[in-house]
């Protein structure tokens, strides 16, 4: 088969380019090891990461800003991974399902927790009350963009307080945001 031309092509020929690329490859190394592929067979970065090439004048402060969802204190590692396959429940964003699925695993979620939140089905077998009840608003703000009743609120600022409730929101909107980059780029998992 065929190897699709991607529709965002690393072409690094600007030092500006250049620069911001060798950051992805540290970024994503140094968070994620190798538990994932980030390239394609012609060294194409996989993710939003072509997308935003285009841009350079983003690509950099996107990159800021996605690597400080990994230093949110108020939600964990496992949290994190919740929220985002929240998220891709409803973005139905391939390469970041493929990407988060590893990940999640990575960061204790079980093979099948990483599918039933993927999918966006609640409830999910042995999670805390706690990572249950930050899915569950993770999958609400998913769904609604941002909308949520006044008692789900409530709730969730009773377990997270209003910087926790603002951290899984910057997340899950952050995370709509990283979809919408792979989907327009129609970044898929790689097959090997």
């Amino acid at each position: 088969m065929a190897t699709k031309t991607p529709r965002f092509p690393s072409v690094q020929d600007t030092p500006e380019k250049a620069e911001a690329f060798a950051e992805v490859e540290r970024i994503v190394k140094d968070l994620h090891g190798a538990s994932f592929k980030v390239k394609d067979d012609n060294g194409n970065f996989l993710g939003p990461f072509g997308v935003l090439s285009f841009a350079p004048k983003t690509f950099v402060p996107y990159l800021e800003y996605t690597l400080a969802f990994f230093k949110l204190p108020h939600v964990t590692t496992k949290e994190r991974e919740l929220a985002i396959l929240a998220a891709v429940s409803v973005t139905k964003s391939e390469f970041v399902e493929y990407a988060h699925h590893k990940i999640g695993i990575a960061q204790g979620l079980t093979q099948a927790q990483v599918e039933h939140a993927s999918s966006g089905r609640v409830p999910i077998e042995g999670l805390s009350d706690r990572e249950e009840s930050i899915y569950e608003l993770s999958l609400s703000l998913a769904r609604g963009f941002g909308s949520i009743d006044d008692k789900q609120f409530e709730s969730a600022v009773a377990l997270l307080g209003r910087e926790g409730v603002s951290q899984v929101a910057q997340l899950v909107g952050g995370y709509i945001l990283v979809s919408l980059l792979v989907n327009v780029g129609d970044v898929r998992a790689p097959q090997s």
